[in-house]
């Protein structure tokens, strides 16, 4: 009888906390979260080297920039001077300083090299579904990211380089 008397108890308090809240329960779900990391399999990228001269040293690079999208190939051109296709690393720039006839001239030169930064690319991915649901398409969206269409990491040219998976829980 004692253990009758104890569950009566708990459910008038459990019924007088809910009797007198309120704010409606907050209701849980679980979403799941996967970051993905693919990198390119084999030799590194080639490089694309171009120079130039302008004004400033801005503007030599830029000019050098163009110059070395023209080495591009052709199929590859219009993504030539989007950042996040093709980085530059700088090889040297040089201001010269003329003086002919008592005036200055100053004139700058550029060298550098185009490299496609699609050696690697990470994507998240999120689903209500299933962990390997989201995970799936994190890896399809870093393949694309790369440019190297949706299921990249299925050939030998790319692998994941790493693969973070955990389960978000969110209240709504």
């Amino acid at each position: 009888m004692f253990a009758g008397s104890r569950l009566r108890a708990l459910l008038l308090v459990v019924a007088g906390c809910t009797a007198h809240s309120n704010e409606p329960t907050p209701a849980a779900s679980t979403e799941h979260l996967c970051s993905v990391q693919i990198l390119r399999v084999g030799p590194p990228a080639p490089g694309y080297e171009g120079s130039g001269e302008g004004d400033s040293t801005q503007a030599a690079l830029d000019a050098a920039r163009r110059d070395a999208c023209t080495r591009v190939p052709a199929d590859q051109r219009d993504a030539c001077h989007d950042p996040g296709r093709f980085g530059s690393r700088e090889k040297s720039t040089r201001t010269s300083f003329t003086i002919t006839n008592g005036k200055s001239a100053q004139s700058h030169t550029a060298t550098l090299t185009l490299v496609e930064t699609s050696a690697e690319a990470t994507a998240e991915a999120r689903s209500v579904h299933h962990l390997d649901d989201a995970c799936e398409r994190a890896r399809i969206a870093a393949c694309e990211i790369a440019g190297a269409g949706g299921r990249c990491f299925d050939s030998t040219a790319y692998r994941v380089g790493w693969e973070h998976r955990g389960p978000r829980v969110s209240f709504e």
